[in-house]
This record gives C-alpha cells, sequence and structure tokens, in this order.
C-alpha cells in the first residue's frame, strides 16, 4: 500500500467508526480493530506524504471518535453495575447497623408461615 492509499483507508476506516459509534453498532467496532491496527502500524511512514491540513482533520475526527467510544464503556459499564446490584438485591439487603456501619441482610432460607 503506497503512503497516499495508507492515509485514504485510515480516512476511510474513521468514517466506518464514526458510522458505527452513531448506529451503536459494538460489533461493527470490534470487526474494524484489527484493521485499524494494521493501517496504524503503516501511518509513520504515510505521514510525511500526507496534506497537514488533512491529518490535521484527521486526528480531530479519530480524537471524536475516542471520546464518543469511551462514553459508550462508561455508559456499558454503568449498566453492567446497575445489573449486578438488582442481581444483588435478590440475594440479600443492605442496611446499616446500630453504629451505622454497612450490613447485609443474607436470606436465610426461611419459610412463609401463614397465621
Amino acid at each position: 500500500m503506497t503512503e497516499l492509499e495508507t492515509i485514504e483507508r485510515l480516512r476511510a476506516l474513521i468514517e466506518m467508526e464514526e458510522g458505527a459509534l452513531a448506529a451503536r453498532d459494538l460489533r461493527r467496532l470490534a470487526a474494524l480493530a484489527p484493521e485499524a491496527e494494521a493501517v496504524l502500524a503503516q501511518i509513520d511512514r504515510a505521514l510525511p506524504a500526507a496534506d497537514p491540513a488533512s491529518l490535521r482533520t484527521l486526528r480531530a475526527r479519530a480524537e471524536s471518535n475516542r471520546r464518543r467510544l469511551g462514553a459508550v464503556l462508561k455508559g456499558l459499564r454503568g449498566a453492567l453495575r446497575r445489573v449486578q446490584s438488582i442481581r444483588r438485591a435478590g440475594d440479600s439487603l443492605q442496611a446499616y447497623d446500630a453504629f451505622g456501619r454497612p450490613a447485609e441482610i443474607g436470606r436465610n432460607g426461611g419459610t412463609l408461615v401463614r397465621t
């Protein structure tokens, strides 16, 4: 791949990444990663042949994608914590003891008695 082809391929990958982020398509993002790594490994050779203004634009778009992906990951981590919290809620109850310390009250396997 020539230097200009490398830069053009990077531009296309950034555009595909933008589309995947906009569509919230994590599978497509994951599928793009190996090719992006390969192109980035060749980018040092291509930089001298690239237009500086074009590179600034690519850098800004890539940085925007990085921030958006960070926000997606933050949201996924929050959702995972919430799901784990909901699962734990069925197993036990968190309360506080007489000294204000958190105390876990677990299921004791008791039975329901009708009176």
